[in-house]
């Protein structure tokens, strides 16, 4: 059997299937950092400001600071 190159059409679909797999491997592997760590920030900011201005009681404007923070 003779070695010859291989012919492909419009579109390389053994090639696409790898690339797509490789991809999601790829981003479930790094899922903690694009997903969780994002999450994690945003509560500890959220924590750390409403401790240290909601816990002298002090109003922002009309309201309180946790509703100025992070509106329902």
């Amino acid at each position: 059997m003779a070695l010859r190159a291989r012919q492909y059409g419009a579109v390389n679909w053994v090639g696409l299937k790898t690339l797509i797999e490789r991809e999601i491997s790829r981003f479930l592997k790094v899922a903690a950092q694009t997903l969780v760590a994002p999450l994690v920030s945003s509560v500890l900011f959220m924590m750390v400001f409403s401790i240290g201005f909601a816990g002298r009681g002090a109003p922002i404007g009309d309201g309180r600071f946790v509703d100025f923070l992070a509106p329902a």
